[in-house]
């Protein structure tokens, strides 16, 4: 889920950690980076359901690792059946599928960078910067929002007045709709692929 509303300082935060990823977009267009999106899409909405598959899988290897330890015996089975297996609580469930959403990410990326044919020029570039803008904004977004807490707004709600002191009045912060941006940015890589093809004809 992406961050709503989005404030000024949390959208700085992301476009500074976007960057790299912007100038690898600007270097390789926008194929590339229609197949970086897809790519984080992917894990995001898959994520999940394949770390519940897959730790099930890695806590049977687990118990019959730790049962195999005192030996192969006739207290296998017993063994097998006690012992406690590696991912046992949400959390780390949450982030096997934090991990499983990083590989399929960058998996993608290495797809994106040898199958796109590249930029074909700057407008090409351009548009591919602002594909990868949204992709790493996917990527960063969906992480923080599993990992990491942002800081909250605070409010402070004055309960008396003391004479010569002035109540503190509210300050207008800037929010902004991340997606609204995104839409923005989809409609500007749309136009962007029509004009493209416009001027090859």
């Amino acid at each position: 889920m992406i961050p709503n509303p989005l404030t000024l300082e949390e959208l700085t935060l992301i476009v500074v950690l976007s960057l790299p990823l912007v100038y690898w977009g600007l270097q390789h267009g926008l194929d590339a980076a229609i197949i970086a999106v897809v790519s984080v899409l992917a894990g995001m909405a898959l994520s999940d359901a394949a770390a519940s598959a897959l730790s099930g899988v890695i806590n049977i290897f687990w118990r019959m690792g730790k049962a195999l330890g005192g030996g192969f015996g006739a207290d296998f089975y017993t063994q097998f059946s006690q012992e406690s297996g590696l991912i046992t609580t949400p959390e780390q469930l949450e982030m096997l599928g934090s991990i499983i959403f990083v590989v399929v990410a960058f998996w993608g990326l290495r797809i994106a960078r040898r199958r796109a044919g590249g930029r074909a020029n700057f407008l090409d570039g351009l548009l591919g910067a602002l594909g990868a803008l949204v992709t790493s904004y996917l990527f960063v977004t969906h992480l923080f929002e599993r990992h990491v807490a942002l800081p909250q707004e605070i409010v402070i709600n004055p309960t008396t007045e003391l004479p010569g002191f002035l109540a503190p009045t509210g300050v207008p912060t800037v929010v902004l709709d991340p997606n609204v941006l995104v839409l923005i940015v989809l409609v500007i890589i749309a136009y962007g692929v029509q004009t493209t093809k416009r001027k090859s004809k």
